[in-house]
């Protein structure tokens, strides 16, 4: 009969668990690199004043911009086929807001002012006047923001599922 000791059961559980925790590391890492590989970014990024803007630009005419909400990006809006309806009659712009997809966040405290600023500058480089803004969720505080900023710098401000009270930083 053998008699495994305790000290060396657990080293062999910590080893094996070690050893599924790694090839789980090596799995996920593969599984990002094929779905990185077969699935490209849409758009690209502009330099904001420092800051790298993930951005879509496409379609001509009278500027939609399209907000995303916190927890999701820009290709939310590809999804519902939203963006492929405005094309056809207007430039549509689509952002992936700061620290959602691939717009990183700077350090520090985050608020939908500070949001707005940025936004507004993005806008101004990308040569966007009197823009349609249509915002969903925690961004139709940064819709709400950029309109109280500059009155007439909006053609219209359209606000879905959002919050319209001020609140901490996020």
């Amino acid at each position: 009969m053998h008699i495994v000791r305790p000290q060396r059961a657990l080293t062999q559980a910590l080893l094996i668990g070690a050893g599924v925790v790694l090839s789980s590391a090596v799995l996920v890492r593969y599984l990002t690199y094929k779905a990185e590989k077969t699935h490209r970014p849409m758009g690209g990024t502009v330099n904001v004043g420092g800051h790298s803007v993930h951005v879509r630009d496409q379609g001509e005419g009278q500027c939609v911009v399209l907000l995303h909400g916190n927890g999701s990006m820009m290709e939310d809006f590809a999804s519902t086929q939203l963006i492929e309806g405005l094309v056809k009659k207007y430039r549509v712009l689509t952002f992936d807001r700061p620290g959602f997809g691939l717009t990183p966040r700077e350090t520090g405290a985050w608020s939908p002012e500070r949001e707005a600023e940025l936004l507004a500058e993005t806008l101004r480089v990308l040569n966007v006047r009197s823009p349609v803004l249509v915002a969903h969720s925690w961004a139709t505080l940064v819709a709400l923001n950029l309109a109280l900023r500059n009155p007439n710098g909006l053609r219209g401000l359209v606000l879905l599922s959002g919050y319209y009270f001020p609140h901490g930083p996020s």
